[in-house]
């Protein structure tokens, strides 16, 4: 397993990350065996997958403790993240942080984000919260989600603006609204890039033939035209580019999902891609994404297959709000 450094936080981790998102029922995925997903850890880290992502959000907070549960009796092994959703003033941030410790059955964790930016709340007050866990030995680093560029100027402009030092973005080839202009900003503050989402919601593995055989719970995000977002989605022109992207890795003689996670680490400024799993095999499969590398001019072809998708879903980089309800800004 290829790792790297995260150079604001000061350790190495595992380039293909573990996503959490799916443990504890959460209903954007379903049920979930918890056997399973403490499996699927097992598996991780076995394969050399040590950094693994969880929310407060992430089935109200089910998810952290499944991966708590999980860890017992080899939290070493494991850089752990999550993150915090709604208490993002200073007092509130810290008293979520200590729940997160109590549902992961840790001390610390290794990074520990604001998941979504929050325009009512200053940064100046979700920063002091951050240095302060910061200084408590409570988390090791502090990231950012979803920030936009009036977002990012404000961090920078913020007093405690360098403890944060991480930037989780949603990134893969079908979703790419996030080149026009914000990885550029990130890097000039130093921060690493975490994408998420690196499949498309399982697009990205060929698994699904057309629009009809996704899951209902995943027409939430702007892929789709029948979500409650109100914009026209990006179907055609998606299912138009699966089979070109296909015949790409089916040439490479590697799957589809190999190439997805190959594209999203060759781009500048991702440092780590985020891959959810729902079995062993699953993270195992992933795990093994980076064995047998593409050539430059594979992976050019692959970002030309994808631009009509780029075209079709714009500038926007929120994956589930139009544009003028989004929470990038």
């Amino acid at each position: 397993m290829e790792r790297t450094r995260l150079a604001g936080a000061g350790f190495d981790v595992s380039r293909i990350s573990l996503g959490t998102w799916a443990f504890g029922n959460d209903p954007m995925w379903g049920d979930q065996d918890e056997k399973a997903s403490i499996d699927v850890v097992s598996a991780a880290l076995d394969a050399g997958i040590d950094f693994i992502d969880s929310a407060a959000g992430y089935a109200d907070g089910r998810s952290e403790e499944v991966l708590g549960r999980a860890l017992q009796g080899r939290r070493d092994r494991a850089v752990i993240a999550t993150k915090v959703y709604k208490d993002l003033d200073g007092a509130a941030l810290i008293a979520a942080c200590e729940a997160s410790l109590r549902r992961l059955q840790t001390d610390y964790v290794d990074a520990y984000y604001l998941h979504w930016p929050n325009p009512d709340i200053p940064i100046g007050a979700s920063l002091e919260g951050l240095r302060a866990l910061k200084e408590a030995g409570k988390i090791r680093s502090a990231g950012v989600c979803n920030f936009g560029p009036r977002r990012l100027a404000d961090l920078r402009a913020a007093k405690d603006a360098g403890v944060v030092v991480l930037h989780q973005l949603p990134y893969s080839l079908f979703w790419r609204a996030i080149e026009f202009d914000i990885p550029p900003e990130s890097r000039a503050m130093g921060l690493d890039v975490i994408a998420y989402s690196v499949l498309a919601q399982g697009l990205l593995t060929g698994r699904y033939a057309s629009a009809a055989d996704v899951p209902r719970s995943l027409h939430a995000s702007r892929f789709y035209g029948d979500g409650p977002h109100g914009e026209a989605g990006a179907e055609v022109e998606i299912f138009a580019a699966i089979p070109g992207l296909r015949t790409l890795s089916d040439a490479a003689g590697i799957p589809l999902a190999d190439l997805a996670i190959q594209w999203a680490l060759a781009q500048p400024g991702i440092s780590v891609v985020l891959t959810g799993a729902r079995t062993p095999a699953e993270i195992l499969a992933n795990a093994r994404a980076l064995d047998r590398k593409l050539d430059t001019a594979t992976l050019a072809e692959a970002t030309a297959l994808s631009r009509p998708v780029k075209a079709r879903l714009g500038p926007n980089p929120d994956m589930w709000m139009n544009a003028e309800n989004s929470r990038f800004s």
